[in-house]
């Protein structure tokens, strides 16, 4: 044995050195002997070499150095920060740093070596090559401040070995709290009883935190890169373990545990105790086994807009966020909660059967955690394949989903932005959400596949059946119950509130038949079969979408249905009609309807039914036909200012009207049953009119616009002529419905004329007929013709023709009084008779014997005032009556003239003579002897008259 003492220099006793001011006994140098050494003071540097030796470190910052080979030695550090600088070797080697009461027992498994320690402040541990194993333990009570270890490969070459090394810190059964940062190279560990740095570590290797008892807390968050692979063992306790930025494998073990992953792909395993694992924005995709106890899912999202995802994968749960791609795998975790924080952010809760999933909380509040976020969010849960009875809640800020294997809460949710959507899936499902109460989250609820039952909320709901045949209970609140080709036959009540069908069709030709039945609604679709039992729905939208189709809508009366909606366009939101030829049919009830039709937008909308129909995106191959069906009906289209779409009026049964104004189209009218009406209004400029008969049906033509319009069951016409100077024939209407035709030729004041010299023609038949006018005011009636005409504010700047065409006729306008109308009275061929009215009238006889009538001395006045006979005949046989004029006033009686010829009046009452001048010949009577004309007639032609050409 050799002894060394040193002074108190900075000195060196190793092996291959020894200060001259060191004095020994024994070996020059230390040796393979059991030495002593003590160094005294000075910052000395001391090395055993290969015996098991015993080192006094004595005053200083010393070092003792320990390389392979040396011994087993005593090294007693006393005052003064020392060190233990261990050099490993170039093979596997496990080393333990213990504490054995206030001293450290430094172990290498190869050589069995062990370093007994005391009043050691560092450990230096070189591991240099092999796979290498070293565990720092608790140096609680040894004075040791800091252990590092360097896995570089060779000394001083700056970078690692290669191999897989694995260090191990064990904490104490007190709560610690260990942080690491990154130094340099070097990974630190700070906050155990000796701080622990790893340096040149790679990404093989592997850090190992053990906490043991107590409630640690390990955090690696500083780590801002991942130089090596981390482990945290939180042991019993409750502990929080926070991974740093590489794939970390966190246990939390024993106790209620908190859990971070940090920014890497990490595993945790929660252990026993009721565990939370926390998940934010930058971590990564982690592995969640919670094992026993229960354990909770605590994810905090972002405020941007987030997709998140949470789903069944056999026994375990995947939770997804679209951003980032993070897929976080569970098992045994029993509950999620999920704060979305700000941003629009869908989430979707999927079946979770078979996992060990809970409960599912979700908060949508935003920065301010009592509140929403403000944004859009969208909540769907799904249910289960079986049959489901799932009912949603509501206290305070919270509304809850029970009865799936996973209860879902959703806190601080916006009423008027947020949505939740409730999807049942397969199986006959109940879905009830009547105790949810208004204003607490926009509700959708999807029946999914089966015969599912729907209970809305009291507030605006969206329902869907889906496939199978449903039955749904809207609640309160303006509801909307959702159909699509592929659902069934589904039954509606909308309770409360302004409640809409929303029927889909399909890009095929499909029939729509929508009527009442009783007090619900029928809604029929021809493909499928399908029909939709309705009651307290107060509105229908139909999309027809492509196909031919055909959609009527009955009498609705008795129905809660107010409005029914049929949208023509080819796709949906996409504008435009589909260019195929649908058919809208609207039938009014039995009783008196009127029906107006205006344009809204794109839309024709038609009011003044039970039902008020809307058909938008019409195209000019569709059409709209509008039944009045029984009753006195009133359909009016003048409001629409365009022509979007042909429509067919069908007035039915009933007295019904068809009203015109101008601006209108060519129209054809079906009256049907009852008395018609067909209403004009023209215009104030000058126009011409014609009404015919065109077969059994009759034609009302207007020159303006070159309007026709095509009547048939019409009775009645009424023209409302207006200003202009305007022409109106009514020609012979045998064979058609039309009894009355009503001229109006007033004015914009609709009690007097218009001013204008109007024209109007009235003809009479193939026939004999026998035609009497009549006047009432300034009104003037035509009887006798299958049409009754009636003129109305007439003026005497007017004219009337009566024509009579062939047929032995009589016209007696007698009963007319002067100054209502100018008169023309035509016979035509045949032996006519006409009688003039009291006015200024014109008589043609046409072909044939006729007989011109006067009624009374006084309708035919002297000079400019008298009637004219404008084509008198002696060839063809005409005469000129004046049986019904008494030729002497001065007695009782009707008497007859006596025919003076061209003879002056001699003062004997009843004298007739005439005279002629250049073309005209003039017939003149005294009918009480005062030798003055009472009364003149006025014949075209200079006429040599005799007493046979007369009736007295």
């Amino acid at each position: 044995m050799s002894v060394f003492t040193g002074t108190d220099a900075a000195e060196t006793i190793t092996p291959g050195f020894v200060s001259p001011s060191v004095t020994s006994s024994g070996q020059p140098r230390p040796s393979a002997e059991a030495d002593v050494i003590s160094s005294a003071g000075g910052n000395d540097i001391v090395a055993g070499g290969q015996g098991n030796d015993t080192a006094l470190l004595g005053t200083g910052d010393d070092t003792f150095l320990w390389a392979p080979g040396d011994g087993s030695d005593t090294v007693e550090g006393q005052t003064g920060t020392d060190t233990l600088d261990f050099a490993g070797s170039n093979v596997a080697e496990m080393i333990n740093i213990s504490a054995n009461g206030g001293r450290v027992l430094f172990t290498r498994d190869i050589g069995s070596f062990v370093q007994d320690l005391n009043g050691i402040e560092r450990i230096e541990f070189h591991a240099l090559g092999g796979a290498d194993r070293v565990t720092v333990h608790d140096q609680t009570g040894t004075g040791l401040a800091r252990v590092t270890v360097d896995l570089e490969g060779v000394l001083n070459g700056g970078a690692g070995d290669g191999q897989a090394d694995i260090v191990t810190a064990n904490g104490s059964a007190a709560a610690e709290t260990v942080t690491l940062t990154l130094s340099g190279t070097a990974v630190v560990a700070t906050g155990l009883a000796a701080q622990l740095v790893v340096d040149h570590a790679e990404a093989i290797d592997q850090l190992l935190v053990n906490g043991l008892d107590g409630n640690d807390r390990i955090d690696a968050r500083p780590l801002a890169t991942a130089p090596m692979l981390l482990t945290f063992d939180g042991g019993a306790g409750n502990d929080t373990l926070i991974g740093g930025a590489g794939a970390d494998v966190l246990l939390g073990g024993d106790g209620d545990d908190i859990v971070i992953g940090g920014r890497g792909n990490d595993v945790a395993f929660l252990g026993a105790g009721n565990d939370t694992f926390a998940w934010v924005p930058g971590d990564g995709s982690d592995t969640v086994e919670g094992q026993a106890g229960t354990d909770d899912l605590s994810v905090q999202a972002s405020n941007a807009s987030e997709i998140f995802d949470i789903a069944a994968n056999g026994g375990r749960a995947l939770f997804f966020r679209n951003v980032g791609n993070v897929i976080l795998d569970l098992n045994d975790v029993e509950r999620i909660q999920l704060k979305a924080l700000g941003g629009a952010d869908t989430i979707a809760v999927h079946d979770l059967t078979g996992t060990d999933i809970t409960r599912v909380g979700i908060d949508l509040a935003g920065t301010t955690p009592t509140a929403g976020d403000g944004a859009a969010d969208a909540v769907t849960v799904d249910g289960t394949a079986g049959n489901d009875v799932v009912t949603l809640v509501a206290s305070a800020d919270v509304i809850g989903i029970n009865g799936l294997p996973a209860s879902v809460s959703i806190q601080h949710a916006d009423a008027t932005l947020d949505r939740l959507t409730i999807q049942a899936q397969a199986g006959d499902d109940v879905i009830d959400a009547s105790a949810l109460p208004a204003g607490r989250i926009a509700l959708t609820l999807l029946g999914g596949l089966g015969a599912d039952v729907v209970f809305g909320s009291a507030g605006a709901d969206i329902v869907r059946g889906g496939d199978g045949n449903d039955t749904a209970l809207l609640g309160a609140g303006d509801d909307l119950f959702g159909w699509s080709p592929g659902d069934d036959n589904d039954t509606i009540e909308g309770q409360a509130g302004t409640d809409t069908l929303d029927f889909a069709g399909a890009n095929i030709a499909e029939t729509i038949d929508i009527a009442a039945n009783g007090g619900r609604a029928r809604f029929f679709r021809d493909v499928a079969n399908v029909v939709m039992d309705l009651n307290d729905v107060e509105r229908i939208e139909f999309h027809a979408l492509g196909g031919a189709d055909r959609i009527t809508v009955n009498d609705l009366t008795g129905t809660d249905v107010t409005r029914v909606t049929v949208d023509l366009e080819g796709t949906l939101d996409g504008g435009a009609g589909d260019g195929q030829a649908d058919v809208g049919t609207l039938n009014g009830s039995a009783g008196a309807n009127t029906v107006t039709l205006t344009q809204s937008g794109t839309a024709v909308v038609a009011t003044g039914l039970a039902a008020q129909l809307v058909v938008d995106h019409a195209e000019a191959i569709d059409r709209i036909a509008i039944n009045g069906l029984d009753g006195n009906d009133r359909i009016d289209a003048r409001a629409l200012a365009t022509a979007p779409v042909p429509l067919t009026f069908d007035g039915g049964a009933g007295n019904d009207t068809f009203a015109w104004a101008p601006g209108d189209g060519s129209d054809t009218v079906e009256g049907q049953g009852g008395t018609d009406d067909l209403s004009v209004q023209a215009s104030n400029a000058s126009e011409i009119f014609d009404i015919a008969a065109n077969g059994g049906r009759a034609l009302f033509i207007r020159n303006v616009g070159n309007v026709i319009l095509d009547l048939d069951d019409v009775e009645r016409i009424q023209l409302k002529a207006f200003a202009g100077v305007d022409a109106i024939a009514v020609h012979d209407l045998t064979g058609t419905d039309i009894t009355r035709v009503g001229i109006d030729l007033a004015g914009t004041t609709a009690t007097t004329g218009d001013g204008a010299a109007d024209a109007v023609t009235v003809d009479g038949t193939a026939g004999a007929d026998t035609i009497s006018l009549s006047s009432s005011g300034t009104d003037i009636g035509i009887g006798g013709l299958q049409a009754t005409v009636v003129l109305q504010h007439t003026e005497a700047i007017d004219r009337l023709t009566i024509g009579t065409g062939d047929g032995n006729d009589l016209v007696n306008a007698g009963a007319v009084a002067a100054g209502r109308i100018g008169l023309t009275l035509s016979g035509g061929a045949g032996d006519d008779r006409l009688i003039g009215s009291a006015g200024i009238d014109t008589l043609i006889g046409g072909t044939g014997a006729d007989r011109f009538g006067l009624a009374a001395a006084t309708h035919s006045l002297v000079g400019a005032n008298a009637d004219r006979i404008a084509d008198f005949s002696r060839a063809e046989g005409d005469r000129i009556d004046l049986s019904a004029v008494d030729a002497n006033t001065l007695v009782a009686g009707n008497q007859a003239f006596s025919f003076i010829g061209t003879g002056l009046y001699t003062g004997v009452a009843g004298q007739l003579r005439f005279a002629t001048t250049a073309g005209t010949t003039t017939i003149a009577g005294d009918v009480n002897g005062d030798r003055v004309t009472d009364f003149h007639i006025v014949l075209t032609g200079t006429i040599a008259l005799v007493a046979a050409d007369f009736m007295f």
